[in-house]
């Protein structure tokens, strides 16, 4: 089984004028820019080349705009069709949720309204009482007999410090679903997949408590030029945010 997950970056369907049209891929800017459609064919050209059987995307706006991309655009791009998909509301006020795309049927679970006691978290660091762990969401998909754990953790933006409490905050969040759902974690097939908004330039991770012992970073299998996330075309720019 091919995974794969694809920040999609502010993927929404609008209708001006009664005519559909899908926003690009950037922040900001003309929401009527013309270049928007082919903005998006080359995303759609990008995930029919990597032809994984389950994707997940971040930054959907809802399941019309998922419908929408999938149905005009990566078919067109020559994809082979994803009959089961699914965009569930999480946290962000902007509309910018967890969406999946898959070849075989799976079950999935949202954790957006978690507080911090339902799991344990009360008072750590990067949490308040009355807020929802997770930025966005942390959705639990069951494919089988493997567990695959989406996230889009806090940004590293405005006060960098905070931002990073509440990353681990998030990462010990998806820790303590793992651990409530195997006895033993370390023998289970399980996968946190997604844009954990980690960059590899902190002193300490903030994703620390995913990785070993507990969990295995898959991309250190890969040789070091490959490991890289976002590439900015300004000064040739690569840069690891998973």
């Amino acid at each position: 089984m091919r995974v794969l997950s694809f920040n999609v970056q502010n993927l929404r369907l609008r209708t001006p004028g009664g005519a559909e049209r899908l926003d690009g891929a950037r922040d900001g800017g003309d929401p009527q820019d013309p270049l928007d459609y082919a903005d998006r064919r080359l995303t759609a050209a990008v995930l029919a080349q990597a032809d994984a059987d389950f994707c997940l995307l971040q930054e959907v706006f809802d399941s019309a705009s998922l419908a929408y991309f999938h149905d005009h655009l990566l078919r067109r791009a020559g994809a082979a069709p994803w009959p089961w998909r699914a965009c569930l509301p999480g946290n962000d006020g902007a509309g910018r949720d967890l969406a999946v795309l898959a070849r075989r049927p799976f079950a999935a679970q949202s954790h957006a309204q978690l507080l911090p006691a339902d799991l344990g978290l009360q008072g750590e660091a990067g949490t308040r009482a009355d807020l929802p762990v997770f930025s966005r969401d942390c959705l639990a998909l069951a494919l089988g007999r493997v567990a695959l754990y989406g996230v889009h953790f806090k940004a590293p933006v405005a006060d960098l410090d905070t931002a990073w409490a509440r990353r681990r905050a998030e990462a010990l969040g998806v820790r303590r679903l793992i651990e409530r759902r195997f006895d033993d974690p370390a023998t289970a097939l399980w996968l946190v997949l997604g844009d954990l908004n980690d960059p590899r330039t902190d002193p300490e991770r903030a994703v620390a408590p995913l990785l070993a012992p507990f969990g295995v970073d898959l991309t250190e299998r890969m040789p070091k030029a490959e490991r890289w996330t976002w590439w900015q075309a300004p000064g040739g720019v690569a840069a690891r945010m998973r």
